[in-house]
């Protein structure tokens, strides 16, 4: 096709040429070679359509994306701070919306906790009490107000699904520099009253120095059972714990809240099974559409009536 079109300049000025009207050499070359620059320039557009087309989709994504990070901004801006205070735990105008700001989760929380007093939160969604874990523990940020709360050493948050690297039972249970001031027969102790002495009995048959794969060795319960057997050597001043009915039973709770009560440690349960009707202090129920409401430790009688917690 390109031989053909090269032909075109000729046919167009050979008879110019010959009929004297241009007389200057090399006048057909001069227009074929211009002429095939031309074409060259039209056909770059044919030759280079799907390097093109790939382009434009990728301009066209990037342009949702910047649309849809200039709508995120324009929802609600972030503003949430978190102050250290050793004795409570205070929410303070809290407000805390989804990760996408799309959704209002809890709206104006005000709550004081005091140090040696038992709470719980319950409600049909998980989403609100997730941030509210999150934010307590500084790391959710999409929201306002003020979270008052002890420093990370006095304040320790057990999720709902554990995590346990894989090294020695001591270090398992034990924090980096605590070594020295915790027994083996306080580590036993404290196994021994959550009974799980004999599951862990082989895991240190050779001492707590052992090295091991903990999340293949142990299951989810007794890898909270665990969790917890380290928050309670910790000594910490609060506990906050992330739905521990998803994998513990009412009796592991409930001996789980009266060991931390012995030490006089704070504790906020955020609830979802059996964890719901035991005895609080407190109660905050958070509603649909960011409401909430404190209520007396009657409701927890009350509560499977109006709420599924097993979802």
């Amino acid at each position: 096709m390109l031989v053909n079109a090269a032909r075109i300049p000729a046919l167009i000025i050979a008879p110019l040429f010959m009929a004297g009207q241009m007389t200057e050499f090399g006048v057909i070359t001069q227009s074929t070679m211009a002429f095939a620059t031309l074409v060259g320039a039209f056909s770059l557009i044919i030759t280079q359509f799907q390097s093109i087309s790939a382009f434009t989709a990728v301009v066209a994504r990037l342009h949702t994306l910047n649309e849809a990070i200039d709508k995120a901004q324009e929802i609600t801006p972030c503003m949430m701070s978190v102050e250290g205070k050793p004795d409570k735990v205070v929410f303070a105008a809290v407000t805390l919306h989804s990760a996408d700001k799309s959704r209002l989760l809890i709206a104006n929380l005000n709550l004081e906790i005091t140090r040696g007093s038992r709470w719980v939160v319950v409600g049909k969604e998980d989403a609100p009490k997730v941030a509210l874990f999150r934010a307590t523990a500084g790391v959710w940020e999409c929201g306002g107000g003020t979270i008052t709360r002890p420093s990370l050493d006095d304040i320790l948050f057990l999720p709902e699904r554990p995590y346990f690297p894989p090294g020695t039972l001591r270090d398992a249970l034990l924090r980096i520099g605590s070594e020295s001031a915790t027994t083996d027969e306080q580590i036993m102790a404290a196994l021994t009253r959550l009974g799980i002495e004999s599951v862990v009995a082989h895991a240190h048959a050779h001492g707590l120095d052992r090295d091991h794969d903990w999340d293949d060795l142990l299951s989810i319960g007794e890898q909270h059972l665990l969790s917890f057997t380290r928050i309670y050597l910790a000594k910490p001043t609060f506990v906050v714990l992330d739905r521990p009915g998803s994998a513990l039973g009412e009796k592991e709770i409930s001996i789980i809240l009266e060991m931390l009560a012995e030490q006089g440690t704070g504790v906020l349960v955020l609830a979802k099974n059996g964890e719901a009707h035991l005895r609080y202090d407190g109660v905050l129920q958070l509603k649909l559409g960011g409401a909430w409401e404190v209520t007396s430790t009657a409701f927890v009688e009350s509560i499977s009536e109006s709420y599924d917690l097993t979802c």
